[in-house]
């Protein structure tokens, strides 16, 4: 018997006898179902959905919106979707020993988390600055090194695919122009900090519509679609071996 995922069908017919020789006897007939390689579904989907949710978000409030200028709401986006959402899909990458997911889930998870903090006023994190110049100063930080831990994401997608290259190029400039921002706020340039703000939104922005288009993709994926959408894989082909290689 074959041990592979096709469907089987087994067809057992019952052996006539004296008594039942009138009647028509039934065909029995076994299908087994076919069975999926692992017991695990597309956890990356979720990831991809808890980045596009909690980016949009994120971007919108940036760019003020309707005239929005708070950003209390982002605290349970940040700790519930981006933070814990993320943290659960670096795990379960871990398990299926995906490096390079692992790494970008988990770390997300942890810059989710720090964000979270500086605005969730129980942790009193601005009050523990000596100024208001000097806790801005130090987002300032906060951001540019984030940045240039994005930047090595940035440059290592460009063996991924081109959805993902347009993500990161544009969440790294986005974190740049929030370092920038909060700079500028540290030494008074109210104006310009603000400039830079929603400038780092219509980049954020931009990024998250990557990851919608990506989202997209897995969902059709997911449920079946005969059609994908292209993702441009940048992923080197393996190389042919010619006759010669061979016999050498």
């Amino acid at each position: 018997m074959s041990h592979n995922s096709k469907a089987v069908s087994l067809e057992v017919e019952s052996v006539p006898t004296r008594q039942s020789m009138a009647t028509p006897q039934p065909i029995y007939k076994v299908e087994a179902r076919p069975v999926s390689p692992t017991p695990w579904a597309n956890h990356t989907t979720l990831g991809i959905c808890v980045y596009a949710v909690a980016n949009t978000m994120i971007a919108l409030h940036l760019m003020q919106v309707r005239g929005i200028q708070h950003s209390n709401v982002l605290v349970g986006v940040l700790w519930f979707v981006g933070g814990f959402g993320s943290w659960l899909v670096c795990v379960l990458e871990l398990l299926k020993g995906n490096t390079f997911a692992y790494t970008v889930f988990g770390s997300f998870a942890g810059y989710y988390f720090a964000y979270a903090a500086t605005l969730t006023p129980a942790f009193q994190i601005a009050a523990g600055y000596s100024s208001t110049e000097e806790y801005n100063n130090s987002l300032g930080v906060f951001f540019a090194v984030w940045a240039t831990l994005f930047f090595f994401y940035f440059f290592v997608s460009f063996k991924t695919n081109v959805v993902f290259v347009w993500i990161f190029a544009n969440v790294d400039a986005t974190v740049w122009c929030l370092a920038a921002a909060y700079f500028q706020a540290g030494s008074g340039h109210a104006a310009s900090a603000l400039r830079l703000n929603k400038a780092a939104g219509g980049l954020l922005l931009a990024a998250s519509m990557g990851g919608w288009y990506m989202l997209l993709q897995e969902l059709m994926e997911g449920v079946g679609f005969t059609y994908s959408l292209p993702l441009g894989s940048l992923a080197s082909k393996p190389k042919a071996v010619t006759d010669h290689e061979h016999l050498e």
